[in-house]
C-alpha cells in the first residue's frame, strides 16, 4: 500500500511541474495533457489509500463513509474481494447500508469493524460471503434483504453483541461456524425451509432457533443438530404471525411495566395471548391455562406426543382446554385434584406452577436446601420443584420488610407466570448450580464478583466473610464391610453451596455407596498461600486413602491410592470424579506436575 501511495505522489508531481517521467512512455500509460483532469484521479487515489471518505468497491459498486459514521454501498453488482478502502476507516464505521442494486458482499469485507451497531441490506442481495462481519463485536441491528441466499461461513462469527436475527425464507445454505462465538444471541429465526447448514454453526451459543411450523426439512435438519454446536432449543412458529410490541397489543401493558419484557417473550411464542386486547397481568392464573400453555410449548418444541389421559367429570370434550388436560394428565403432569376432578378454573399457586414446569422438565434429580425465609411454608409434596425452580432462576422471591420470601402458596399472577415461563425456557444470568461450561471469567465473577480479576482474598478475616457450613449426606463403610449413611459438616464457599449439595446429593443417590469419612473444605492455609482451600472452592475426600504425590508416587499428603483395592480410594471413572467433573470441577488425578487424588477444585488448582 505505501508503495502505492507513493506512486501516486510522484506522479502528481510530475504531472503539476507538466513534466512526463521517461518511465510513463516505458510503461504504456496515458497521460492527459491537461493537468486538471489529473488531479481528481490523484485525489481518489490519495483518499482510498488513506483511509477516506469514498472510493470503488468493484465494477460498478461505490462506497460513501459520511461524517455520522454511515457507510453506504450502491450501484450494481457484486462487491469485489480485496477491494475494501474503507479499512483504515473501519473504525469509524457505525451503520452499514448496502442499497438496492447490489448483489453480494464479499468476504471478509467488514470483519473487525468493531464500532458497527446496524446493517440494512437490500432485497437485491444474494450471497455474504465468509467472515463478511467476524469481530463485528457492536453490531446489534441486522435487517436481511429478502432475496439473500448464502451466508458463509463464519460470516456472523463472533459478533458478541447480537441478540436476534430473522433470516429471509430464500436462504439456502449457511456455512460453517456462521452464528459461533456470538455470546449473546438468544433468538434466531429461520422464514423458508430448512437450508443446508454447517457444521459449528452455534458453537458456543445458546439461544432459541424458530423454523417454521410443519416443514418436513426442518424435522430432518434437525435430527443433525449435534453437529451444529452449542446449546440450542428448536422451536416451530408462524413465520406469518405479525408480532407487535405488547404495549401496543394490550391496553393494560405499558412499557414501564416490570414484566413487559417477560410479556413480550409469551406473547410472541403465542403462549399467552390475553383477551379482547387486554393481558390481565394481575389476575391469577388457573389450572386450565397452566396446561394450556404447557401443551402449546410442547408442540412448539416438538416434544408433545399423543397419550390418552385420564377422564376428569369436571372437563368436558368440547372445553378449550380439554386436549391440554389430556395431553397433561397422560405424561404426568398432573393427575387432578382427586376425586375425578381437575378443576379448571381453580387458581394456581406459585408451588403449584413450579411443580408443574418441574414435571415438564421430566422432574430432574435435586437434592439440598431450601434457603428462604418461608421455606417452611412449602408443602412436602412441592419441596424438590420448588428447590429446582429456586436453582434454575426461575423463582426469585421477593423482598418484604427486610426478608427474603418465596410466598409459595401465594397466587400466581399472569404477570408472574409469564415471568417463570421465559426464564424456564429461555434462561438467562446465572444460576445457582455450576456447570462444566462456565469460562473462567465466569468462574471469577462467581466467587470475586463481576469484574474481578485478582483470584485472591487479603487476609483470613475477608476470607471467611464468605464461608458458609454445609453438611450432606453421605455412605460410608463399618468394620464388618457394611454400607451405611452418615452427615459430614464443613465449610465451602457461599456461592458454592448449592451446586456442592446437589453433588453430595447425586453421588449418595447414585447406587454406587462410595464411603466417605472425611470431607476438607475452607482451610485458611496463610496469607501467601495460592491453594484454592482460602478460598473456600477446593474439597478434599478421604485424605489418607488418596495421597497427594510426586509424579514418581512418592508422597507428600496421605498414604496411597489403591483404588478397587481400598474402599476410599477414588476410582478415577466413579461416580465421585464424574459428577464433580459434571459441575465444573477438576480432579487432582489429572494434574500434570503431580497428583492430588483427594482433590477436587472450582478453577481447577
Amino acid at each position: 500500500m505505501k508503495n502505492r501511495i507513493l506512486a501516486g505522489c510522484l506522479s502528481a508531481v510530475f504531472l503539476l511541474s507538466g513534466a512526463v517521467p521517461a518511465s510513463a512512455a516505458d510503461s504504456g500509460a496515458v497521460y492527459s495533457d491537461n493537468v486538471a483532469e489529473q488531479i481528481p484521479a490523484f485525489v481518489q487515489q490519495m483518499t482510498q489509500e488513506k483511509g477516506a471518505s469514498g472510493g470503488t468497491c468493484g465494477t460498478n459498486l461505490t462506497w460513501k463513509l459520511d461524517n455520522a459514521g454511515t457507510l453506504t454501498i450502491s450501484g450494481t453488482g457484486e462487491m469485489e474481494d480485496d477491494s475494501f478502502g474503507w479499512e483504515d476507516s473501519c473504525d469509524s464505521i457505525k451503520k452499514l447500508v448496502v442499497a438496492d442494486g447490489v448483489t453480494s458482499i464479499a468476504d471478509y469485507a467488514f470483519s473487525w469493524c468493531e464500532n458497527l451497531a446496524e446493517v440494512a441490506v437490500a432485497d437485491s442481495v444474494k450471497s455474504i460471503g465468509s467472515d463478511a462481519f467476524y469481530a463485528c463485536y457492536s453490531l446489534k441491528s441486522v435487517s436481511l434483504g429478502s432475496g439473500l441466499e448464502t451466508i458463509g461461513s463464519w460470516a456472523f462469527a463472533s459478533c458478541t453483541d447480537l441478540e436476534q436475527l430473522s433470516l429471509p425464507a430464500a436462504v439456502k445454505s449457511v456455512g460453517r461456524g456462521a452464528f459461533s462465538g456470538c455470546g449473546s444471541l438468544k433468538r434466531l429465526y429461520f422464514r423458508g425451509e430448512a437450508p443446508a447448514l454447517g457444521d459449528d454453526i452455534f458453537e458456543d451459543v445458546t439461544a432459541t432457533v424458530y423454523y417454521p411450523a410443519g416443514s418436513s426439512s426442518w424435522n430432518a435438519a434437525i435430527q443433525n443438530k449435534d453437529q451444529y454446536g452449542g446449546t440450542i432449543r428448536w422451536r416451530s412458529w408462524n413465520p406469518d404471525r405479525v408480532l407487535a410490541p405488547v404495549d401496543e397489543v394490550f391496553s393494560d401493558v405499558t412499557r414501564t411495566d416490570w414484566f413487559y419484557d417477560k410479556v413480550q417473550y409469551v406473547y410472541d411464542n403465542d403462549l399467552m395471548v390475553g383477551d379482547k386486547g387486554r393481558f390481565m397481568p394481575n389476575h391469577s392464573l388457573t389450572r386450565a391455562m397452566a396446561v394450556q400453555i404447557l401443551y402449546a410449548n410442547a408442540k412448539a418444541c416438538g416434544t408433545y406426543k399423543a397419550v390418552t389421559g385420564k377422564t376428569f367429570q369436571d372437563v368436558a370434550p368440547d372445553a378449550w382446554y380439554y386436549d391440554a388436560v389430556q395431553w397433561a394428565s397422560g405424561t404426568g403432569i398432573t393427575s387432578g385434584t382427586g376425586d375425578g376432578k381437575f378443576e379448571p378454573d381453580a387458581r394456581v399457586t406459585r408451588e403449584q406452577f413450579a411443580v408443574f414446569l418441574y414435571q415438564d422438565a421430566g422432574a430432574p434429580f435435586v437434592g439440598g436446601t431450601i434457603r428462604f425465609s418461608d421455606a417452611g411454608n412449602v408443602s412436602s409434596w412441592a419441596k424438590d420443584a420448588m428447590l429446582w425452580a429456586i436453582r434454575s432462576g426461575i423463582i426469585c422471591g421477593s423482598n418484604e420488610n427486610g426478608k427474603l420470601l418465596l410466598r409459595p402458596k401465594g397466587n400466581a399472577t399472569r404477570a408472574e407466570t409469564a415471568t417463570m415461563l421465559k426464564q424456564y425456557l429461555e434462561p438467562s444470568g446465572r444460576t445457582a448450580l455450576t456447570s462444566s461450561s462456565e469460562t473462567y471469567e465466569e468462574r471469577m465473577a462467581r466467587i470475586f464478583g463481576d469484574g474481578a480479576t485478582e483470584r485472591k482474598y487479603a487476609s483470613k478475616s475477608e476470607a471467611e466473610k464468605f464461608q458458609t457450613s454445609v453438611t450432606v449426606k453421605v455412605w460410608d463403610i463399618n468394620s464388618k464391610g457394611v454400607k451405611y449413611t452418615r452427615t459430614l459438616k464443613f465449610k465451602i464457599h457461599i456461592a458454592l453451596v448449592d451446586t456442592i449439595e446437589q453433588i453430595f446429593a447425586e453421588i449418595y443417590a447414585s447406587g454406587e455407596k462410595f464411603p466417605i469419612y472425611s470431607i476438607g473444605g475452607y482451610a485458611w492455609r496463610g496469607d501467601n498461600s495460592s491453594s484454592e482451600h482460602c478460598l473456600g472452592t477446593a474439597l478434599d475426600i478421604n485424605p489418607d486413602e488418596n495421597y497427594q504425590c510426586k509424579n514418581d508416587g512418592t508422597a507428600l499428603v496421605g498414604s496411597y491410592w489403591k483404588p478397587g483395592v481400598d474402599p476410599y480410594s477414588i476410582p478415577s471413572d466413579g461416580i465421585v470424579v464424574k459428577t464433580f467433573n459434571k459441575y465444573g470441577f477438576r480432579w487432582g488425578g489429572t494434574f500434570n506436575s503431580s497428583k492430588d487424588y483427594m482433590h477436587f477444585s472450582y478453577f481447577g488448582t
